[in-house]
This record gives C-alpha cells, sequence and structure tokens, in this order.
C-alpha cells in the first residue's frame, strides 16, 4: 500500500466471532463457563493427537500382535502415570469438552481410539462408562453445528485474543 509516496505496512487482523450484546448474564456466565473449560482441556487434547500420532506411527510397524500389546501395555502405564491424576481432576463438563476435542484433533472418536489400541471389548467397556456419565465416545466434534462455540473458542485461543 503507498500512500504520499510512502510504503506503509499492511496489517492483517484476526477474524474475531462477534456475540449479540443483548446476552442474558446466565449465557454470559455459561458462555464464561465454556470458555474456562476449554482453555483447562485444549492443551491435552494437542498432547493426545501427539501421542496418538506418534503411536499409531510406531504400531503401523509392528506385526506381532503380542509385541503390539506389549508396546500399548508400556505406553498406558506411562500415560496413567503422567496423567491420570489430571484427568481425575477434571469435571464431567471438561471431561465431555476433552472427548470432543481429541476427535476434533486425532480425527477419530474415543471409542475407535480405544477400539484401535486396546480392543473392541475394551473400547466397549469405556463407552458403557460414558454412558454412565452422560457422554457418548463415539460422538463425532461438529465444528459447524453443536461444537461451533466451542470452535470458536479455540480460534480465539490460538489467536491470542482468550
Amino acid at each position: 500500500m503507498v500512500v504520499d509516496g510512502e510504503n506503509l505496512p499492511v496489517f492483517t487482523l484476526p477474524e474475531v466471532p462477534i456475540y449479540a450484546n443483548d446476552m442474558s448474564a446466565k449465557e454470559l456466565k455459561r458462555y464464561q463457563k465454556l470458555v474456562r473449560d476449554v482453555k483447562k482441556v485444549y492443551p491435552y487434547a494437542k498432547i493426545a493427537r501427539e501421542i496418538f500420532q506418534k503411536y499409531s506411527d510406531i504400531l503401523a510397524n509392528v506385526s506381532s500382535e503380542k509385541e503390539k500389546d506389549k508396546i500399548m501395555e508400556q505406553v498406558e502405564s506411562e500415560l496413567k502415570k503422567e496423567y491420570e491424576g489430571i484427568i481425575k481432576d477434571l469435571t464431567v463438563r471438561q471431561g465431555k469438552i476433552l472427548i470432543k476435542l481429541v476427535d476434533r484433533e486425532t480425527t477419530h472418536t474415543s471409542f475407535e481410539i480405544i477400539e484401535d489400541f486396546r480392543g473392541t471389548f475394551s473400547a466397549f467397556l469405556w463407552q458403557q462408562l460414558a454412558l454412565l456419565f452422560g457422554s457418548n465416545l463415539k460422538k463425532q466434534y461438529d465444528a459447524e453445528g453443536e461444537d461451533m462455540m466451542i470452535e470458536n473458542i479455540i480460534a480465539g485461543i490460538e489467536g491470542g485474543w482468550l
């Protein structure tokens, strides 16, 4: 852009979603809780993506089921040691959001991930437990529908304005 013979820098501003100003106090409080919860669990969803990619690549090169099981037991032990306390401290709501974000980050539902790494029976048991708490490991992330507000919050986190 040239103005009066000077070269001025061109700035690109991030896209910012605008919500109605007439949001009720109750809706605003619910939105603020959602922001808080997404901020808390989003880093763990990104870690889940990295772990998923790493072990998908490792297991793709392993032909023996026995060796796969040995690797997965070791991984499960390491993950429990590092993250079990953190995961146990999540609220049910935060757990539901984490399940959605794991699907967003890996493009696989939590059920599919458990099924691939631990087997169908294990995935079935975890799904039953999730259903008891009002969640669903088979549910897919819907960035343009039900999960649009979460998607906007993530854009804000990544854009640095939230």
